[in-house]
């Protein structure tokens, strides 16, 4: 046993005892706000993630958060690397 600060003994039972608070509306309102915008926020991210994998006729005719195949993403990175090396011709000559 131990002495707290008001010179009474505690005992590991009244250790234990904890204050439950009150869980109203607005408790569960913000979590099933909370659970409904990480919902519509992941989904998007989701398939900015998934659609370079896919070819064009997969994008508008399959399900969209389906994977396509890994060529996409090799195909995709190609295309950036171009388009940098563009910019950076045409910049030079401005």
């Amino acid at each position: 046993m131990s002495i707290n600060l008001k010179g009474k003994e505690s005992t590991p039972a009244t250790k234990r005892v904890k204050k439950r608070r009150k869980v109203g509306i607005g408790h569960y309102a913000v979590n099933v706000w909370l659970i409904f915008w990480a919902v519509i926020s992941v989904i998007p991210m989701l398939w900015l993630i998934l659609a370079p994998s896919k070819s064009d006729r997969n994008l508008s005719y399959k399900n969209p958060l389906s994977f396509g195949h890994i060529s996409g993403y090799w195909h995709a990175w190609k295309n950036l690397h171009t388009i940098l090396v563009l910019t950076e011709l045409f910049a030079r000559d401005l």
